[in-house]
């Protein structure tokens, strides 16, 4: 009998923007064999983000929001100079409705079909720092209208996610919800 770990399916509602690219499945090879080597024990990412390198507890959360700030704000630039070249908006931006470990649902602006593949970076979180930068198969696609535009409601499969990626999203959803049981015990505590 084979155990499966449970975590991966809790999921929260923590609503993040999300910067995404839509992706055909011969792109994403092509995008793999870039970000990641193949060696004898399989895919390694070539950055080689290994548990707790990129630990960020010494960081000031004054500086975390001025690069988050300064990031953003290139991003408007890098925009704004491709419309002017008439480039396409090769980078979409999204937003996030819910996560887990193994996927996500996210509401999108253009077309896409099962089977598409989401290039997806987002910030899960300030405090810790959590950034993610994630690949996942399209697996369902539902047309809905948000704000008097038609907007496509998806649900993602993330694909290769790393195992420590993975425990920090859990570790993420598991803090939202201990923060939403002290905001309801707030509640009922101010409503007596």
């Amino acid at each position: 009998m084979v155990l499966r770990d449970r975590r991966a399916d809790v999921r929260a509602q923590i609503p993040f923007k999300i910067k995404y690219r839509i992706l055909s499945k011969e792109e994403y090879e092509r995008e793999k064999r870039d970000r990641y080597h193949i060696n004898d024990r399989g895919i390694t990412d070539i950055f080689n983000f290994s548990e707790g390198a990129e630990q960020n507890r010494g960081l000031d959360p004054i500086v975390i929001d001025f690069l988050i700030q300064l990031e953003e704000k290139i991003d408007r630039i890098l925009t704004l100079l491709e419309r002017e070249k008439g480039v396409e908006d090769t980078i979409n931006c999204g937003h996030g409705l819910d996560i887990s470990a193994s996927g996500m649902k996210v509401i999108i602006n253009q077309p896409a079909n099962p089977g598409d593949i989401l290039n997806g970076k987002f910030m899960l979180s300030r405090n810790p720092l959590l950034f993610i930068d994630v690949f996942g198969e399209i697996i369902w696609v539902e047309p809905t209208v948000e704000e008097g535009k038609e907007v496509y409601q998806i649900g993602v499969r993330f694909l290769d996610l790393q195992l420590g990626i993975k425990e920090k999203i859990i570790s993420c959803i598991f803090q939202k919800q201990r923060e939403d049981i002290r905001k309801m015990k707030g509640q009922l505590i101010d409503a007596q």
